[in-house]
């Protein structure tokens, strides 16, 4: 037999609440794993900027006009532009010498760009990568 309609009332209204107490379980797990989305995914896109002001300093020396300051200008004005601050940049030739300028044709020449974690963070203060440093790498040969 089916239940009467008042009987249904009934039961649903001594569930009156539990809806907000499930919310209040359930929100800050959520909100937690929103925030370390953010975090990760703002981690994986500035790796990726860096990433690619590595290459054009890469590229800018390899080419037979390219000397360390014009890597470090390409490399710092790219990061500027895509608004992280407080990058290093290291150039090396043939794993050694920093000075591209004199570098010959089929010489590699690396360029490495590190910044910290915090320096591009959209999060104040962040949790799960406090402390850690971000970095792109690219490596190229000098033209001819």
């Amino acid at each position: 037999m089916l239940n009467a309609p008042h009987q249904i009332r009934k039961r649903v209204t001594r569930r009156r609440g539990a809806a907000l107490v499930e919310f209040a379980v359930v929100a800050p797990v959520l909100i937690i794993f929103v925030m370390g989305m953010l975090e990760i995914g703002r981690a994986v896109m500035a790796t990726e900027v860096l990433a690619h002001a590595a290459r054009i300093g890469a590229r800018e020396g390899s080419i037979t006009t390219g000397t360390t300051s014009s890597v470090t200008s390409a490399v710092n004005d790219l990061l500027t532009a895509a608004g992280i601050n407080g990058a290093t940049v290291s150039v090396k030739v043939n794993g050694g010498s920093t000075e591209v300028g004199s570098a010959k044709a089929g010489d590699e020449i690396a360029v490495s760009v590190t910044v910290p974690y915090a320096n591009v963070t959209w999060i104040g203060n962040p949790k799960y990568l406090a402390g850690k440093n971000l970095s792109g790498r690219c490596v190229m040969r000098r033209e001819g």
